[in-house]
């Protein structure tokens, strides 16, 4: 099984998150995101929130899951909390940037380390842009030649190495306080980056994703 959460963030009129959805997908709305999913007869499993965005829905055929609007999580923590609850390992998120609030985007950004640490490998999807975290290892990007892939450290990085793009790098060390990789781009259909030592936020901006 599989997992989407849809966030009460902006969300580009372009996106078509049903095409990620099928039988065996479980689907979490936090809060405003329910309005999303309705408009675009996206059956949601779960509903999460605090309800500060929007009345709290009498009936739908899915469970709510009520909280204070005072408390110490965001609306989206407590999808990922759903979604470790039903021991889905890969989820992806959408809502979660743009808009007028850059606060919530850089706390959903953080919560691809929480979810991390909770098994959970989750990644951060808005239209043309996709954002995971690589903790160790490698990974391959399949894109579009001149597609964007930008690379910070969340801690100090050891060993990054990059295959497949135009400014290529072996061993290379990154610190949170030097973005030197940023804004780089794909000079094939499949990229590889890999890591020896520490975690990095990998953003790929292009067509058509996933």
């Amino acid at each position: 099984m599989k997992g989407i959460i849809i966030a009460g963030g902006y969300i580009d009129k372009n996106e078509n998150i049903i095409k990620y959805i099928d039988s065996d997908t479980f689907v979490v709305c936090a809060d405003c995101g329910y309005v999303y999913a309705k408009e675009h007869n996206i059956s949601a499993d779960v509903l999460v929130g605090d309800f500060d965005s929007m009345d709290k829905p009498q009936k739908g055929g899915f469970e709510i899951v009520t909280h204070p609007v005072e408390k110490d999580a965001t609306d989206s923590q407590l999808c990922i909390d759903v979604i470790c609850e039903k021991n889905i390992t890969e989820c992806l998120l959408f809502g979660a940037l743009g808009g007028k609030r850059f606060d919530h985007a850089v706390a959903n950004l953080q919560l691809l380390e929480y979810a991390l640490n909770k098994g959970v490998k989750l990644k951060i999807v808005d239209y043309l842009t996709e954002i995971f975290l690589l903790d160790g290892g490698k990974t391959e990007i399949e894109g579009e030649i001149g597609d964007t892939v930008s690379v910070f450290a969340l801690d100090c990085a050891e060993g990054l190495s990059y295959e497949g793009l135009k400014y290529e790098l072996t061993g290379g060390r990154l610190t949170r306080d030097n973005p030197y990789c940023v804004s780089n781009s794909m000079v094939c259909k499949k990229a590889k980056i890999s890591l020896k030592k520490g975690k990095i936020i990998i953003i790929h901006i292009g067509g058509e994703m996933l």
